[in-house]
């Protein structure tokens, strides 16, 4: 809220430089639409984005503030003596009664009990927002008497030829614009009576409405009347409805002509008689009143048309573009530690690793309970207690907690760290520093640690509040290291808690926090020496999976040495491939072999973020070299690319790079589909991937990778199987492109959303429908579900023939199975499960002609080869 307040009151002084500096170097719809920024800031109430640079800082109230410190709704008043309470040595009031908040007034001669307590912040929450209702129904009122009037008194005006309609209105003091959703014109009876005014009136008040400042003036009121208390406010709406009017006057000379301007400034001073007054702010009318130093102006820029400067312009856009930006932007927070880790310390560090880090001398060491243990290896957990330990700025007292769980390395890892503030410590910035650092926290709430605060037996009743004194970050399971977490999943169910069900697992770690962080200050002293002056970080679960579940995996589940030197040294490297979760791939070079451990380059693919990426090692030419191939598809959208390149001194060097793009929606006005284009980029592409291996990301779906039969050597990309092309096959670069136009063609005529009598037929089809199949009835149940469960995979073709439908889709000459079904209306259909993938070829064979689609189904294919009656081999006569 408050950097709303402090963006838009900037915005507003910003846009009152300008129209001061600039203004008469600049156009007068320039300078009215300056406001348009202003408008929006004052109206919407949030930041929208982050900046690094250029946005102002987070602005926070002070603490004092944020207090509660105002009593109000009084409920009862007593005499002091009357009243029951107790007064505690430090003066507060001990009040047996729970109801309520007591307090000491009438210089001590009266306890007063008041129902809530609230802070100054929330006060005058509740005082603007009580201002912005009384605000508005102000402005609603004034204006709908003002329209109810208008209407009483209007008389329709003919023969104006206007967008809007227009009126004469008795007593009207100026001509205006009134009306939201249905505007019009009302001009005053000495105007309508001459057809000269008239028409500068006319110009005046319609370019109004081409401005849409009928509209502007409505949301003008708004932003009055959400920032009625601001004078800032105030002033940019008296400076936008005169900069309004100059641009109103430009834009009426433009409709008349040059050669108006006189009569047009005469007709101006002759209507414009009413002087302004405070309420004319109020109104939503677009009046032609105004005070004299408004009617100077407009009446200088009507007779001398001031000389406009292009860098004027450029200067007042570019600054109000910066300005926009920082007052809609916010500074972007530091990156935050989202695991809680106290400054330059890391979970599960070692007790050595900690005294290394902190540089801790044996003189601060309080305790340390490693050496006082009889058998270190059967504790669980250790302690070390430091004095004089520097800690954002203070002298401080820390104590840290290592645990070892069984199944762990060896050692004991760091999971808490205790921080003991001197009470003279200022605690609300040591809050300031955190929230910094760690991001807003949850107010109020307690560490469960302190519920023991609660059984203290010298504790003041009632206690403090706690929404001042405590605040609390919890960090969830999404705080885990990326790729992590399916691990630490498998972990917990096959070595912590085997019998548990799958469900339980996704329940303990949804509620079971990754590390948490606790601050409390100085309202309670438990000893001479303890205080509730603390910062607390805690990891124990974390700590538990870094220790059972590694955060790296050490060893690849995948390893050998190809027969390639990308690095150009003479010596082959080793490759090894890591699974680090169900969609986490990642692959190493390494120098020499795998057991060199020398990784030269490595690559992750999150395949579940949507990466696209396909790397390969190939030889070209005599040289050896990487390819990342990105084929992306989306929407029907295509943006291919690829990129060649070798490895020198561990950098990665760029030889050749190719990018295409383009898209199958064929309807839309925007198409793209160069088949020529497309046909050179993927023969080159095909041409570099025949010579290497895949050596990263091969389950993507969006490639159709074609193998040889038994090398299982890879030969292409085959774009046509992707785009769901009739005829996939080709052996030259002309036959692709050939094929691509063919496809384009028959694409441009058959939309994807095309229907068709098979897919009716799919929609409706039941086992009665079926006629003369040998199967029984689960068998035939069977195949009708399949049949109406299976998603089309590509666009309907329509054939003369069944024949034509064969040849065209290639089915004699593709390995498979057919099987044939007839229909009790005499069509028949053919199921023909290709051996290459899971898409079944579904043709419906009429007596006119035969349409035909590929479907997505795996179930449907394994049914038609199982199916006795299928033919395998194919082998297809004509019918």
């Amino acid at each position: 809220m408050l950097e709303w307040i402090i963006s838009s009151s900037l915005l507003i002084l910003i846009v009152l430089f300008l129209r001061a500096v600039l203004g008469k170097r600049i156009g007068a719809g320039l300078q009215y639409g300056l406001w348009s920024v202003v408008l929006a800031r004052l109206l919407v109430p949030v930041t929208l984005f982050s900046l690094a640079i250029m946005a102002l800082p987070a602005a926070e109230p002070p603490e004092a503030l944020r207090q509660e410190s105002i009593y109000v709704l009084p409920v009862e008043s007593r005499p002091a003596e009357e009243s029951g309470v107790r007064f505690a040595e430090d003066g507060r009031i001990e009040a047996p009664d729970s109801f309520g908040y007591a307090r000491l007034e009438d210089e001590g001669r009266t306890i007063i009990r008041y129902t809530e307590k609230v802070s100054l912040m929330e006060l005058l929450g509740w005082i603007w927002a009580a201002g912005a209702a009384v605000m508005a129904v102000v402005l609603i009122i004034a204006n709908v008497r003002f329209t109810i009037r208008l209407r009483r008194v209007r008389r329709p005006l003919e023969g104006t030829s206007a967008p809007v309609p227009v009126y004469t209105a008795m007593g009207l003091p100026s001509p205006c614009l009134v009306g939201l959703f249905c505007p019009a014109v009302y001009v005053t009876e000495e105007a309508a009576a001459n057809p000269a005014t008239l028409r500068h009136v006319l110009a005046h008040e319609l370019t109004h409405y081409n401005h849409r400042d009928h509209l502007w003036s409505v949301l003008r009121g708004a932003a009055l009347a959400v920032h009625w208390w601001n004078p800032l406010v105030w002033l940019a709406v008296v400076c936008s409805r005169r900069d309004g009017e100059l641009a109103c006057d430009e834009g009426a000379l433009k409709r008349l002509g040059g050669g108006e301007r006189t009569a047009y400034g005469e007709t101006l001073l002759a209507l414009v008689t009413a002087k302004s007054k405070p309420a004319d702010l109020l109104s939503f009318a677009t009046t032609m009143t105004g005070g004299k130093r408004s009617l100077k102006e407009r009446i200088r820029r009507i007779a001398v048309q001031p000389r406009r400067l292009a860098s004027a312009v450029v200067a007042v856009v570019v600054i109000l573009s910066l300005a926009a930006v920082c007052a809609f932007g916010r500074a972007e927070a530091k990156e935050s530690d989202p695991l809680f880790q106290p400054p330059g310390l890391c979970w599960n560090d070692s007790m050595a690793t900690v005294i290394e880090k902190l540089g801790i001398t044996e003189e601060q060491i309080l305790y340390n309970e490693q050496d006082e243990l009889s058998d270190p290896n059967t504790a669980k957990e250790r302690s070390l207690a430091v004095k004089d330990v520097s800690f954002l700025g203070y002298n401080t007292t820390v104590g840290f907690n290592f645990i070892h769980y069984v199944g762990a390395a060896d050692g004991y890892g760091l999971n808490n760290v205790t921080v003991a503030f001197p009470e003279e410590a200022d605690m609300a910035a040591v809050k300031a520093e955190l929230i910094e650092r760690y991001g807003e926290g949850e107010a109020g709430k307690s560490d469960p640690n302190y519920a023991y605060l609660a059984l203290w037996p010298d504790l003041p009743d009632p206690q403090p509040d706690k929404e001042n004194h405590h605040m609390y970050w919890t960090a969830d399971r999404a705080a885990l290291p990326e790729g992590y977490e399916d691990r630490v999943r498998d972990w917990l169910l096959n070595v912590r808690y085997k019998s548990a069900a799958p469900e339980k697992i996704e329940e303990y770690l949804a509620e079971a926090p990754m590390a948490t962080l606790h601050w409390t200050d100085d309202w309670l002293l438990l000893t001479d020496i303890l205080t509730a002056n603390r910062v607390s970080f805690d990891a124990k679960q974390l700590v538990e999976f870094l220790q059972n579940v590694p955060l790296d995996e050490t060893e690849p589940f995948s390893t050998y040495v190809r027969p390639y030197d990308v690095n150009r040294d003479g010596v082959q490297e080793g490759t090894a491939f890591y699974n680090s979760g169900r969609s986490n791939e990642r692959v190493e070079l390494t120098q020499g072999s795998t057991e060199d451990r020398t990784v030269i380059w490595s690559k992750t693919l999150d395949e579940s973020a949507g990466s696209w990426d396909m790397y390969f090692c190939c030889r070209i030419d005599g040289l050896d070299y990487l390819l990342e191939y990105s084929p992306k598809i989306e929407d029907g959208f295509c943006d291919y690319s690829y990129r060649l390149f070798h490895l020198e001194d561990g950098e990665e060097v760029t030889d050749r790079r190719d990018r295409i793009t383009f898209d199958i929606r064929f309807d839309s006005p925007d198409h793209r589909f160069d088949p020529s284009e497309i046909a050179a980029f993927m023969c080159e592409i095909n041409e570099y991937i025949a010579a290497g291996k895949v050596i990263l990301g091969g389950g993507l779906d969006s490639l159709n990778l074609e193998r040889e039969e038994y090398t299982e050597r890879l030969l292409r990309d085959n774009i046509l199987v992707t785009l769901g092309a009739s005829n996939t096959e080709y052996t030259t670069e002309e036959e692709l492109r050939n094929a691509l136009t063919d496809f384009a063609a028959y694409a441009q005529d058959h939309p994807d959303d095309t229907w068709s009598p098979l897919a009716d037929l799919l929609m409706e089809l039941t086992m009665e429908d079926i006629a003369g199949l040998h199967m029984n009835t689960d068998e035939l149940e069977q195949l009708v579900r399949y049949l109406k469960e299976a998603e089309r995979g590509s666009r309907f073709y329509t054939w003369s023939s069944f024949e034509d439908a064969c040849g065209g889709h290639d089915v004699r000459e593709r390995p498979g199975a057919l099987l044939e079904v007839p229909l009790a209306d005499e069509s028949t259909l053919y199921l023909f499960a290709s051996a290459e993938n899971d898409n079944v070829l579904i043709m419906l064979e009429n007596s006119d002609d035969t349409v035909t689609a590929f479907y997505d189904a795996p179930d449907l294919k394994q049914f038609v080869y199982k199916t006795p009656t299928a033919e395998m081999p194919v082998e297809i006569e004509s019918p």
